[in-house]
């Protein structure tokens, strides 16, 4: 934004007017007091932004730039278009879109986390981590969690109801049910309506109510009428997770949808290079004449006529034909860059580096890989943080409350309340130079500046199991004489790196 270093003249005058009817003591109408007179100035313009301008130019670049509202501008059908094409890519065509929404699942769900209870009561922490680990394997917690992440970028948005499922393989019966957006949409829902966006009712506070489920998939061959059938849910019984964008925004969209133009235009280049290799290796060469228009004619030969050629002969052409060989200049030798940078900005968008959206870190020195990790991991970190608090934490809510309807499935524990003592414990992520990270550790507990429940939350592990594990294996090596950790005096002196 750029402004006038000079006084404004109009300014000037505006003041000197106004200071000589003050020192005559003359009301003035040109005070900046006047409400007029300052409406007047403020509508010049003393600076301006340049992507404000209204040039033919700029109006040709921001033509599809609109001002639409997040419910205008996300509707039933744009949603539907988007995970349509989504899916294209991630699914059925792309397998740079595949691999990078598996390995993002892997990444932030991993094999699952591990509820961790911490309240004074230990036979009470130990019964409760039990119990939910049978009830987590007989519904495949892990698995559903790992597709419903999926779901929630791919898609834009997943969607999880709890059912009551009698063949589950657990005293506690509630079960998990994911199903795609596609079923979560109001068939009479008038985009006006107030509090309600396509299947989902709110209060005035903007808490949802309830939902509105089809009972049967629009994209399956299904008839109208049955089309048209659907349930509503309470809200208390669905977990829906998905980005936002924008403050009021209520519907997701795929987390890929700046980016699927440029998986477009990746296959596109790829099939355009493909093709000019093809035409070059399957026209070898081709007859053509230099002779004058009025000279002595060429021989006469068959227009466009094919000619098979036998490798490693000599061939004779006819008189006063030559031989011009096609050179196969495809691919071209920037065809590797190109795809780096498309794929590099395509990366972006779900917070990946090229490294782990390639697959390798062939080009990488050892420093680069490790600085491009540390921005993924922290954007993992906060998908594990909400995965935590908008997922794992309901799933809780809907176990627990069953759970404590059973008699004598949970120890009675009235004085220490179990929902407010938990913490999700999320596979740890492996250093990528074991002996330097174990080094750190060392120096920074020696100064005190690494607690064991430091340690303990980041190694994903619960420090009371530690504990014993380390009790009962130090008991085991001193029966044998055995080194026991710790110990400086077993033949191994501990080096710092410097």
């Amino acid at each position: 934004m750029a402004g006038n270093s000079s006084p404004d003249p109009v300014l000037r005058s505006l003041k000197a007017l106004e200071t000589s009817h003050r020192e005559q003591r003359v009301p003035s109408t040109f005070s900046m007091d006047n409400p007029r007179v300052r409406s007047a100035y403020a509508r010049r313009v003393f600076a301006a932004y340049d992507a404000a301008q209204l040039s033919p130019e700029q109006e040709r670049y921001w033509s599809q730039a609109d001002f639409r509202g997040p419910t205008s501008a996300n509707t039933s059908e744009i949603r539907k278009r988007l995970r349509s094409r989504s899916r294209y890519e991630c699914h059925e065509s792309n397998s740079f879109a595949r691999g990078m929404l598996t390995a993002k699942a892997f990444d932030v769900v991993g094999v699952g986390p591990q509820l961790q209870v911490v309240t004074p009561n230990k036979e009470l922490n130990q019964v409760v981590e039990r119990r939910w680990i049978e009830w987590s394997k007989a519904v495949e917690l892990n698995r559903k969690l790992r597709l419903f992440y999926e779901a929630k970028v791919c898609d834009g948005e997943a969607f999880m109801q709890r059912i009551n499922n009698p063949r589950l393989r657990s005293l506690v019966q509630v079960d998990i049910l994911l199903t795609e957006a596609d079923l979560w949409t109001d068939p009479a829902w008038d985009q006006g309506e107030l509090n309600a966006v396509d299947g989902i009712r709110f209060d005035d506070a903007r808490n949802p109510i309830s939902y509105t489920r089809l009972k049967h998939h629009p994209g399956e061959d299904t008839s109208w009428e049955a089309s048209l059938d659907a349930d509503t849910i309470p809200a208390d019984d669905v977990v829906h997770w998905f980005r936002k964008m924008r403050p009021d925004q209520q519907r997701g969209i795929p987390e890929f949808t700046s980016a699927l133009p440029l998986f477009a235009e990746l296959r596109r280049y790829r099939l355009a290079t493909i093709a000019a290799a093809e035409v070059a290796a399957d026209l070898s060469a081709v007859m053509y004449s230099d002779a004058p228009a009025f000279g002595e004619k060429p021989d006469e030969v068959e227009e466009f006529g094919d000619v098979s050629l036998e490798r490693r002969a000599m061939i004779t052409l006819p008189a006063g034909w030559k031989m011009h060989q096609f050179r196969a200049e495809q691919p071209t030798n920037t065809f590797g860059e190109f795809s780096d940078q498309i794929l590099k900005e395509i990366g972006r968008a779900v917070q990946m580096p090229l490294n782990i959206v390639c697959g390798s870190s062939r080009d990488y020195n050892f420093s680069s890989g490790r600085l491009d990790y540390l921005l993924y991991w922290n954007n993992c970190d906060v998908e594990r943080s909400e995965c935590a608090s908008v997922v794992l934490d309901r799933v809780f809510d809907w176990w627990l409350a069953e759970a404590n309807a059973i008699p004598g499935y949970l120890p009675t524990s009235p004085d220490t309340p179990i929902r407010e003592n938990i913490r999700w414990i999320f596979p740890p992520r492996r250093p990528i130079d074991e002996v330097k990270a174990a080094q750190a550790d060392q120096i920074r507990w020696a100064m005190g500046h690494l607690t064991d429940d430091d340690w303990a939350k980041r190694e994903q592990v619960d420090l009371d199991i530690y504990y014993e594990q380390l009790r009962s294996m130090i008991a085991q090596r001193n029966a044998i004489a055995a080194p026991t950790p710790g110990d400086q005096n077993n033949g191994q002196e501990t080096q710092i790196a410097e």
